[in-house]
C-alpha cells in the first residue's frame, strides 16, 4: 500500500471520528436531557492531562528501576 493510501485512509478515519463525537455531543438521555451538558464533562482536558503526566511518571520510574537493577548487576 503506497503512503497516499494511507494518508487518505487516515483523513477518513479523523472524519469518521469527527462524526461520532459530534452525534456523541449530540446524544440525549431518555428524558430528553443531553448526556453531556458542559464542555467539561465532554471533554476534560486536566483530566487527560494528569494521566499523561501519571504514564510518564510510572514510565520513569520503571527505568530507574532499571537503572538501579543494572547497577547492582554489574558490582
Amino acid at each position: 500500500m503506497k503512503g497516499a493510501q494511507k494518508k487518505k485512509i487516515d483523513e477518513s478515519e479523523q472524519l469518521f471520528l469527527l462524526a461520532w463525537v459530534i452525534r456523541q455531543a449530540k446524544a440525549q438521555k431518555k428524558s430528553g436531557r443531553y448526556v453531556y451538558r458542559t464542555f467539561k464533562q465532554f471533554f476534560n482536558r486536566k483530566k487527560i492531562e494528569s494521566s499523561i503526566e501519571n504514564q510518564n511518571n510510572e514510565t520513569s520510574l520503571i527505568e530507574r528501576i532499571r537503572q538501579a537493577v543494572e547497577i547492582q548487576g554489574r558490582k
